[in-house]
């Protein structure tokens, strides 16, 4: 047997259930390679029908659980989400068996419900499907399928795409981010940025992680922000010297400038600060 793992053989020798045993005895090394794979990127599971995706992702739940025990017993950090009820009950046993009692599994529809609140009942996949076999009037039947056809086709998912990016646009603030009237970034920049990244977060972890990152961004650029402060007084400065005869007023206005220079360096930090909050302040 491939599987080796202490949790996963001693939790098999306490199962009653002949046919888990079976099972993990079939494990092949390229199955038991996806079990024990990191756990810092997503990993899909393809394969035909039959070919034991269900029991690798459940037995690969069940390894992730007891590599990080820290985490065992909170219902909200492990969930299986299953196509239908049927098959939940289909696999339910799995989990518990293998020693993972805390996991939540249910289906998408059940768990929406939940974290929703909503108490109407959803018309979902099965309820379709014995509407489409029952005595329905035709017409009614045909209307129901074409919406179906449209609704999983790439024209619809295109729609929506596009709706979502217009919504992107409007969502943020259509200004620019300035510091001392110096633009820093101009609002189409900060439009691409947004759009562009954290594109895997929920959009308002995306807005919190954005705008994060430009305070962060701004700091590191805070050098260049200085340079340009300094390129200003420089200017002025220079200005000074060509143009006031008097020794003792130049000198006093170039004190003068230079300890405002040194000031303006100075504020820097709160000025990123209190550009960034007047940014996040115009969000929608």
């Amino acid at each position: 047997m491939i599987l080796d793992n202490e949790f996963l053989t001693s939790s098999l020798e306490k199962s009653a259930d002949n046919r888990l045993k079976d099972i993990v005895a079939t494990i092949q090394k390229e199955q038991n390679d996806i079990i024990r794979a990191l756990l810092d990127r997503a990993l899909i599971i393809q394969g035909v029908a039959g070919s034991g995706k269900t029991t690798i992702a459940l037995h690969r739940m069940a390894y992730l659980i007891y590599q990080n025990q820290r985490n065992k017993g909170r219902e909200d950090y492990y969930m299986v989400i299953a196509p239908n009820k049927l098959f939940l009950n289909y696999i339910s046993d799995i989990l518990p068996d293998l020693g993972a009692d805390d996991v939540l599994q249910t289906t998408f529809e059940d768990y929406a419900l939940k974290i929703t609140g909503i108490k109407e009942k959803l018309k979902v996949a099965n309820d379709k499907i014995s509407y489409l076999l029952g005595d329905a009037p035709i017409d009614e039947k045909r209307k129901t399928i074409m919406v179906s056809r449209f609704k999983g086709s790439l024209l619809f998912k295109a729609i929506i795409d596009n709706y979502f990016k217009q919504f992107l646009y409007k969502y943020i603030p259509d200004c620019d981010i300035n510091i001392d009237g110096n633009i820093i970034f101009t609002s189409i920049e900060l439009k691409k940025l947004f759009i562009e990244n954290f594109v895997y977060l929920p959009l308002q972890k995306r807005k919190e992680q954005f705008i994060s990152y430009l305070k962060n961004r701004l700091k590191k650029n805070k050098d260049l922000i200085a340079d340009g402060i300094e390129k200003e007084y420089s200017e002025k400065i220079r200005f000074v010297k060509d143009n006031i005869n008097d020794n003792e007023v130049r000198q006093s206005k170039v004190i003068e400038l230079y300890d405002l220079r040194d000031k303006e360096i100075g504020d820097i930090p709160v000025k990123i600060d209190k550009a960034i909050c007047d940014y996040s302040e115009k969000w929608t």
